[in-house]
C-alpha cells in the first residue's frame, strides 16, 4: 500500500504543480484586499484556478 501511495502521489505532483504556478498570489491577495476571509479565498478564487489541474491529477491515477 505504501509503495502504491508514493508511485500515484507522484504521478498527482506535477499536474498539481504546474497549476500552482500559473495561479497567481497577486488574485489571492485581490481577494483578501476586497475582504474576503482565508476561507472565502479559498473555495472562491484558489479553487478554482487550481481545478483544470487537479481533474488532470485525478485522471492520471485513475488512467494508471
Amino acid at each position: 500500500m505504501y509503495a502504491y501511495s508514493l508511485h500515484f502521489l507522484a504521478e498527482a505532483v506535477a499536474p498539481l504543480r504546474a497549476a500552482l504556478f500559473r495561479a497567481s498570489p497577486r488574485v489571492e491577495e485581490a481577494a483578501r484586499s476586497l475582504g474576503h476571509g482565508q476561507l472565502s479565498t479559498l473555495v472562491r478564487v484558489t479553487l478554482p484556478l487550481l481545478r483544470p489541474g487537479l481533474v488532470a491529477a485525478v485522471s492520471l491515477v485513475l488512467l494508471s
